[in-house]
């Protein structure tokens, strides 16, 4: 088996740090801006810088035939969906509480690419796995496990959880585009999500309203478009082709920890038990599963 170069961990977690940054920005942003209108403006302005880079880099790479089917699937999954399921939680879902309801997203991811892709699961990696993902449910249900039977999630956790659902296919289908560049694939997926998102936002009125948006708005959609969507999507991309959908999967559990502390510092969220006890066994599933890779 070849080396992996360290670069791709040191952009898995960089990766991780951006996007917990990133429902921060979005609770600013889901105040003012409506999820379609926030996830068009997010994916318009990245689709036309990475079109940019895409078109003068040395590798630039067109997509044929079967290949266009693939990308598709991602515009749909990781850009349309992902992002109304997303904007839509953060209305009423804390920062951190949102931060700690995507990562059980690994989880699923882990079990679809075993059944589908016959990635490896070695005990200790499916026991970290199981233990980030009860972190992940200690903090939906609110410190309440039994309650998740009866009125644990709210519309707005629903969305989140919906949110996770959708990037575990995202991470699966990149596998699909594995062929594929990484800067080609994440430019085209961002394309395509721009156009299956442009009648809805044009429907929430974007062309019209989004001169009346705040400076503190506008600097948070720049930040979620460099920081977390042209070079998170990027890295994300390769770190999938490097480690596979399990490991690079794993990653996404290190962003509650970076959420709940900018949450705090930021928004003034509060910081309670069940959030901090999440975490905590989040970050020791993260730790446990990457012990046997």
């Amino acid at each position: 088996m070849s080396r992996i170069p360290e670069i791709i961990y040191v952009k898995q977690v960089l990766t991780a740090i951006f996007w917990g940054g990133m429902y921060v920005a979005g609770r600013v942003v889901a105040a003012s801006v409506p999820p379609m209108s926030a996830a068009f403006i997010r994916f318009l302005l990245a689709g036309a810088i990475l079109f940019a880079v895409w078109n003068f880099s040395s590798g630039r790479q067109m997509p044929r035939g079967r290949q266009w089917a693939p990308l598709l699937l991602l515009g749909m999954t990781g850009a349309f969906l992902y992002n109304f399921f997303f904007f839509n939680g953060l209305q009423t879902v804390s920062a951190g509480r949102a931060a700690v309801i995507i990562t059980t997203n690994p989880l699923i991811t882990a079990i679809l690419a075993r059944i589908i892709f016959r990635e490896p699961m070695p005990p200790l990696k499916a026991l970290g796995i199981l233990i980030a993902a009860g972190g992940a449910m200690y903090v939906v249900t609110r410190g309440d496990l039994g309650s998740i039977f009866h009125d644990a999630l709210s519309e707005g956790d629903l969305f989140l959880v919906c949110a996770a659902l959708t990037w575990t296919a995202y991470s699966l289908l990149n596998k699909l585009a594995a062929d594929l560049s990484a800067l080609t694939a994440i430019t085209f997926t961002c394309i395509f999500g721009c156009i299956m998102l442009l009648p809805f936002a044009a429907w929430e009125g974007v062309f019209v309203s989004f001169t009346d948006y705040s400076w503190q708005v506008w600097l948070c959609l720049v930040y979620i478009v460099i920081c977390c969507t042209v070079l998170s999507f990027v890295w994300f991309n390769q770190g999938v082709c490097y480690l596979g959908a399990q490991r690079a999967s794993l990653f996404i559990n290190l962003i509650p920890g970076v959420t709940v502390v900018l949450g705090a510092c930021i928004l003034n969220e509060p910081i309670t038990a069940d959030i901090v006890t999440g975490v905590v066994l989040v970050c020791a599933g993260v730790f446990m599963a990457n012990r046997c890779v």
